[in-house]
C-alpha cells in the first residue's frame, strides 16, 4: 500500500520544441545579519496582451525593513511609440493582496472519490498497476518550445524603484551592497549570467519610514511575450519544498514551455480531502529534479471572476464611487465603502496607515476582552474594560466598532487628512481593482493555474509558459474511482 501511495503518475502530454533557456528574477536575502527573507511560498499572476506581459507578484518578507531588497532582471524594457523607454512608474504599480486570496479561493481543486461495489470471481493479479509508475522522462529535453548606472527612479506605493544597468555582475554586486540591497555572495555568478545576456535590472526597496507590514504586491509590465517565473535568484532565499502557485491569463490554456507537464494519479491520494496532495506532487516532480508543473485549473476567466474585483456592473460602481468624493466625515466614508464591498485587506491597510489611535484610549472592542482572546494565553482573565489600555491590534482590528464611538470618531475626524485618505483609497484600491477586473473581462481570455514544489537546489531554470488554445479546459473537480470487490479471496482496496 505504501508503494502505491508514493507512485504518482507523471505523463508527457505535449510534444514541445526545445528553446533557449531564458531567465527572470527573484529575491535577495540579508546574509549579513543572518535574517534571510523568508519565502514560505510564492504566488504570481501573469496576464498577456498583444505586446506585453504584466506580472503580479506577492512579496513575502519577515525581518528588518532596512534589509529588504528585491531585484528582477529584465530582458527588455517596454518602449513607447516613439521608441523611448516607458517611465518607471508606468511599468511598476501596486497590485492587490485580495487578488491572490481570491484567485486561490476560486481555483482550489476539489477532491472526491467515486466508489463502485462489484461482485466478481476474478481479481486483478497486480493491483499495484492501477496506480501507475512514473514514465521515464528526461528533464533536459522536455523543453518547448565597469560601471553601474541608474537609468530611472520612481516612488511606487511604499517602495523606491530603480531601473539599473551594469557592465559586469561583480560591479553590480558591489553596488547593490553599497545601496542597501543586502545579498548572499551566491548571487554574484547569477548576476554575471544576466549581465552577459544584456539584461537590465529592476530594484525595489522600502522607502524610509516604511516597515515590513507596508509591503504590497506589485504589478510589473514587461515586453517579453512569454510569462516567466522568477526562480533562479529566488533560490537564495527559498524554503525547503517551497510551494509555488502560478496563474496565467491569455488567449487559450497556458502550458509549460521549458518544464514538464505532470499529471498526478488521483488514486494515489488519501481520502477524504486528499490531505497528502502536496506530498504526492512533491514526490512526482522530484523524479525530474523539480522541472514539472501540475495544471490544476483552466477555464474561461469570466466564468468565475465576473464582478469579483469590481462589484456589480462597472457603470454602477463608478457612479457610486464618485459619490465618495463629497463625503466630509470619516464614518460616512467608512460606511459608504462598506456598502460598496470595498473594505478588503487593501482598503484596511490604507485606513490603518492614515488613522491614529486616540492617545490613552481604553477598553476592549465591543467591551469584550474575549473578542481577540488567544486560547493559548496563560492568563485569559480580563482587566476591567474602563482601565484596559487598547492595543493597536485591538484598535485597527476592530475599526468598524471604534469608528462608530462618538469620542473616537471626533478624534479621527480632527486628525485625519480626509482628502488625502480618499485619494489613497482611489489610487491604491479603486484603480487597482479596476485594472484587475479589466484583465479578467477581456473576451476569450482563459485563466490557467499551475502548482509545484521546489527546493533551492532545483531552482536552476526559470520556467516559461506559452499558450495552446486547442487543449481542453481543466475542471476543479477531481474524482478518483475505486472498486470494492466482494470476493473475500481478493485483497480489498480499503477506503482511506
Amino acid at each position: 500500500m505504501l508503494k502505491r501511495l508514493l507512485l504518482p503518475a507523471l505523463a508527457l502530454t505535449l510534444t514541445l520544441v526545445a528553446q533557449p533557456v531564458l531567465a527572470c528574477g527573484g529575491f535577495f536575502c540579508d546574509a549579513v545579519t543572518l535574517s534571510p527573507i523568508y519565502q514560505a511560498g510564492e504566488r504570481i499572476l501573469f496576464s498577456r496582451d498583444d505586446t506585453t506581459v504584466t506580472m503580479h507578484i506577492e512579496i513575502v518578507y519577515a525581518g528588518d525593513p532596512t534589509a529588504f531588497g528585491w531585484i528582477l532582471p529584465l530582458a527588455e524594457v517596454p518602449t513607447a511609440q516613439d521608441g523611448s523607454e516607458l517611465p518607471l512608474d508606468e511599468l511598476v504599480q501596486i497590485s492587490s493582496q485580495d487578488l491572490f486570496d481570491t484567485l486561490q479561493a476560486l481555483t482550489n481543486p476539489v477532491f472526491r472519490r467515486d466508489v463502485n461495489f462489484e461482485s466478481s470471481d476474478e481479481c486483478a493479479e497486480d493491483d499495484d498497476m492501477m496506480f501507475g509508475a512514473p514514465e521515464s522522462v528526461n528533464a533536459d529535453s522536455a523543453g518547448a518550445g565597469g560601471a553601474v548606472a541608474v537609468l530611472q527612479e520612481a516612488k511606487v506605493g511604499p517602495y523606491d524603484a530603480q531601473l539599473i544597468e551594469a557592465e559586469s555582475g561583480s560591479k553590480l554586486f558591489e553596488w547593490l551592497n553599497e545601496q542597501g540591497y543586502f545579498q548572499d555572495p551566491k548571487s554574484e555568478p547569477l548576476l554575471d549570467e544576466y549581465v552577459e545576456k544584456g539584461f537590465k535590472f529592476l530594484g525595489i526597496k522600502l522607502q524610509n519610514g516604511q516597515d515590513s507590514g507596508d509591503i504590497k504586491p506589485i504589478a510589473l509590465t514587461m515586453s517579453e511575450q512569454a510569462p516567466c517565473v522568477p526562480l533562479k535568484l529566488t533560490s537564495i532565499a527559498a524554503t525547503p519544498e517551497m510551494p509555488i502557485l502560478v496563474w496565467v491569463l491569455g488567449d487559450g490554456r497556458a502550458v509549460p514551455k521549458n518544464f514538464i507537464h505532470a499529471v498526478v494519479n488521483e488514486q494515489a491520494l488519501t481520502y477524504p480531502g486528499a490531505q497528502n496532495y502536496i506530498d504526492v506532487v512533491t514526490e512526482a516532480v522530484d523524479t525530474v529534479q523539480g522541472r514539472a508543473w501540475v495544471t490544476e485549473y483552466a477555464q474561461p476567466a469570466n466564468e468565475n471572476f465576473k464582478n469579483r474585483f469590481v462589484p456589480s456592473f462597472m457603470s454602477t460602481y463608478l457612479a457610486e464611487a464618485d459619490e465618495v468624493t463629497g463625503v466630509t466625515a470619516l464614518l460616512d466614508l467608512w460606511q459608504r465603502r462598506s456598502g460598496l464591498g470595498l473594505l478588503d485587506a487593501d482598503a484596511r491597510d490604507v485606513f490603518e496607515a492614515m488613522l491614529t489611535k486616540p492617545e490613552g484610549l481604553t477598553g476592549y472592542p465591543f467591551g469584550d476582552c474575549y473578542w481577540r482572546w488567544n486560547w493559548q494565553s496563560e492568563d485569559p482573565l480580563c482587566e476591567d474594560n474602563d482601565v484596559h489600555i487598547t492595543s493597536d491590534e485591538e484598535f485597527f482590528g476592530a475599526l468598524n466598532y471604534w469608528i462608530q464611538q462618538e469620542e473616537v470618531a471626533l478624534h479621527l475626524d480632527e486628525t485625519v487628512d480626509l482628502e488625502t485618505l480618499k485619494a489613497r483609497l482611489d489610487s491604491d484600491v479603486v484603480q487597482v481593482r479596476m485594472r484587475l477586473q479589466g484583465l479578467f473581462d477581456k473576451p476569450g481570455v482563459t485563466l490557467t493555474r499551475f502548482f509545484t514544489t521546489l527546493d533551492a537546489d532545483e531552482m536552476t531554470r526559470d520556467p516559461i509558459f506559452s499558450f495552446n488554445p486547442d487543449l481542453p479546459n481543466v475542471s476543479l473537480d477531481r474524482a478518483a474511482e475505486f472498486t470494492l470487490w466482494s470476493d473475500d479471496d481478493c485483497e480489498p482496496l480499503g477506503i482511506m
